[in-house]
């Protein structure tokens, strides 16, 4: 006898969540078997992805607890079927999409130039923050990363301490939009650009206007950046900052992981990680050091930590070890 369709549906918002964790060939294996014994289930799978494609637009970093509004308890029993706690967790999260939620990203701000604003933001993995900032600037964190956000009279400040931001830059001549990371600033009046993390420093990309990148420390070394340019900045010994020959980036990959894309133009395996790392439960690590000489160009559709890890074993000469189940380790093959 057919499942009912409730239950097809939970089911295929299990399957999703356990691929999204890395899965093993055998899960893998047991997936495709699934979605043979019945044609309703890979159409329930896909319209699972689609829930979740949309809740991933709504997982900002939230400072304040949703407002559910009366009724939701009532509403929710009538959807979460008597299953265990984690099924009813997945069916709860597939509600938020028909729910009225009122999320409060930030607290008031004020934008006079005479008040000093200060603010610190962190996103936790796999979560992406969206933020309007005190004089309409928009900031989009990427997951795993940390920032603090300065206004003064002067200017407009955004330490990035890990992982990557997307800004857009309200204009303003008299006050400089001003991104510090790892001894660089990255100095704009209004446009829109990326400052991202590497293992081994940092990278400015421009979307939109003209960005200056120099030394924090004494301001020299100096690389003007137009609309589909980058730099990589290298950090060496003792603190000292090595900014690169500007590179050319086709302007729809700049902050392309805003749209869950990863893409990598000769980027080292590291690089590829680390990011991954950001999305992923369970930690990744190269435990190959002939590993260290791989360069990726490559474009994942996707920042499913599982996804990305079995595209590169088809396409790059690396193998995973899941054999611990505290860590992911990449081998070469």
């Amino acid at each position: 006898m057919p499942r009912p369709s409730s239950d097809i549906e939970l089911a295929a918002h299990e399957w999703l969540v356990m691929l999204s964790e890395a899965p093993s060939a055998a899960q893998r294996k047991a997936f495709a078997a699934w979605c043979q014994e019945d044609p309703q289930h890979q159409l329930a799978y896909e319209r699972a992805e689609s829930v979740w494609r949309k809740v991933d637009a709504l997982e900002y970093e939230v400072l304040a607890k949703p407002h559910w509004g009366p009724g939701f308890r009532e509403r929710a029993a009538l959807v979460l079927p008597r299953t265990g706690w984690r099924g009813q967790v997945i069916a709860a999260v597939a509600m938020t999409i028909a729910l009225a939620v009122t999320f409060v990203l930030l607290p008031p701000l004020t934008n006079q130039p005479d008040v000093p604003v200060e603010l610190a933001i962190n996103t936790e993995p796999a979560k992406v923050g969206r933020y309007e900032l005190p004089d309409g600037s928009q900031l989009v964190l990427g997951a795993a990363s940390s920032a603090e956000v300065s206004y003064s009279a002067k200017q407009r400040r955004l330490a990035l301490l890990a992982g990557e931001a997307f800004v857009t830059v309200t204009p303003s001549a008299d006050r400089p939009f001003l991104v510090v990371a790892g001894g660089i600033t990255a100095r704009a009046t209004g446009t829109a650009y990326e400052v991202r993390e590497r293992h081994d420093g940092f990278q400015v990309a421009v979307s939109e206007g003209h960005v200056s990148v120099y030394r924090s420390s004494d301001g020299m070394d100096v690389r003007r950046l137009n609309p589909g340019e980058r730099v990589l900045a290298m950090q060496k010994g003792r603190g000292l900052v090595r900014l690169g020959r500007i590179e050319a980036l086709p302007v729809e990959q700049v902050g392309a992981w805003q749209d869950h894309q990863l893409v990598y133009q000769a980027a080292s395996l590291f690089d590829v990680v680390s990011d991954v790392n950001r999305y992923s439960s369970v930690p990744i690590e190269i435990a190959d050091p002939s590993l260290e000489a791989l360069r990726i160009s490559a474009t994942f559709e996707g920042t499913n930590p599982g996804f990305v890890l079995e595209a590169l074993t088809e396409a790059f000469p690396v193998a995973v070890d899941r054999s611990d189940p505290e860590k992911i380790r990449l081998l070469a093959r």
